[in-house]
């Protein structure tokens, strides 16, 4: 049995290009399952976005209030989650 890698990131905001350059080389490095992020600053569409250029297979979004809060969970294919509460 293969152990399951997922990396959480308090990442204060994912809407400047330097904040998603340093994602995208974390995630190289680490090569999690599943990326756990929190405070991303995103709507829904904006984390669409995101989760294509991750190459990750689907998303779980509690979108941000404004310019604060925001959870993000994004899972490669293959892993299965299921969704019993989202706050």
């Amino acid at each position: 049995m293969e152990a399951m890698k997922i990396l959480a990131w308090n990442c204060r905001g994912l809407t400047s290009s330097q904040a998603v350059r340093a994602l995208l080389e974390v995630q190289k490095r680490e090569r999690p399952d599943v990326l756990f992020l929190s405070e991303t600053h995103l709507g829904k569409v904006k984390a669409g976005n995101l989760k294509r250029r991750l190459g990750r297979e689907k998303f779980i979004i509690h979108e941000s209030d404004g310019r604060s809060g925001g959870l993000l969970m994004l899972r490669n294919k293959g892993v299965v989650v299921e969704q019993l509460n989202v706050s």
